[in-house]
């Protein structure tokens, strides 16, 4: 009879071994579960701090090319404000000039006898 109750005890013993084994199975199995739903959140936040990136990188773009628009608007006018600047002078030495010669033909009129 002692046969067969180390037998009962070995076969209570594997049963207990694999019982373990398939509850250290259950929880690793478990474990990776919560791995990939950990990795799974990673990558969904990953994902919207790319898309909020993308988003903000946009907007930066876009007030850029408002900024460049303005800019280039600003260059047209300062070019034009010169050129009228320019053409200011210009008349002014002529007006200046056109003085000059007025009063100088004015001393020769008055000067040259009738």
């Amino acid at each position: 009879m002692q046969g067969f109750g180390s037998t009962a005890v070995n076969a209570q013993t594997a049963t207990d071994s694999a019982q373990a084994r398939l509850i250290e199975q259950k929880q690793r199995a478990q474990d990776a579960k919560n791995e990939v739903a950990d990795q799974h959140q990673r990558t969904v936040e990953s994902r919207r701090a790319v898309n909020d990136s993308e988003t903000e990188l946009r907007k930066q773009r876009s007030a850029m090319q408002v900024q460049k628009r303005q800019l280039r608007e600003q260059q047209l006018i300062a070019r034009q404000n010169r050129q009228r600047e320019q053409a200011a002078q210009v008349q002014k030495r002529e007006e200046k000039s056109r003085v000059k010669d007025q009063k100088r033909d004015i001393r020769e009129a008055s000067s040259t006898p009738d």
